[in-house]
């Protein structure tokens, strides 16, 4: 119950994180709310805006994820324009998105993507529009084997609707060794 409140939960998951990257041998730490290839995700309709598809069966299909900033430098997915998720990314600025080069050319073919507008159907009256800030490589987020599909990243800070966080933690040590800390 301490953790209801969506501002308690981004302090608690804040606070975790700055443990975290404090511990020896870390080099990078971010939180995201499902994994790759532990946890597949959801698939969401995505849409330039102003260019709704008349029906569902036309809309683009996305993973989405939600971050914390660090989460792309410690999973390892590079940074190809633009910018990642910042801490300057919350509920009184407008939305921003990172999307992956699949869904940079699939929203947006032969087009810049940074600074495009993206509807999302968020299951609400209306869908959220998101600035694209970033674009990331491609990541197989649902199988090993997969050919990576559209994906976006939007920040925790916006939308801090969930309760659960994972944490990717990269280190030059034997990740063994942090187990325990």
């Amino acid at each position: 119950t301490k953790y209801q409140e969506p501002l308690a939960r981004v302090q608690f998951f804040e606070s975790l994180l700055e443990e975290v990257r404090a511990l020896p041998g870390v080099q990078a730490a971010g939180m995201v709310t499902a994994l790759p290839l532990r946890n597949p995700g959801n698939n969401i309709y995505v849409w330039p805006e102003g260019k709704r598809p008349v029906n569902r069966t036309e809309a683009n299909i996305a993973f989405t994820r939600t971050v914390l900033p660090g989460y792309f430098e410690a999973i390892g997915i590079p940074l190809v324009a633009g910018r990642t998720i910042e801490r300057t990314d919350t509920a009184d600025r407008p939305p921003v998105l990172v999307i992956n080069q699949t869904m940079a050319r699939g929203l947006f073919p032969g087009e810049n993507p940074l600074g495009q507008r993206v509807a999302v159907d968020t299951g609400g009256d209306q869908p959220v529009v998101f600035d694209v800030v970033g674009v990331v490589g491609d990541a197989r987020l649902s199988w090993i084997g997969s050919t990576p599909r559209q994906a976006m990243y939007h920040s925790y800070y916006q939308f801090p609707n969930s309760a659960t966080m994972r944490i990717a933690i990269r280190t030059g040590a034997d990740p063994v060794s942090l187990a325990g800390s």
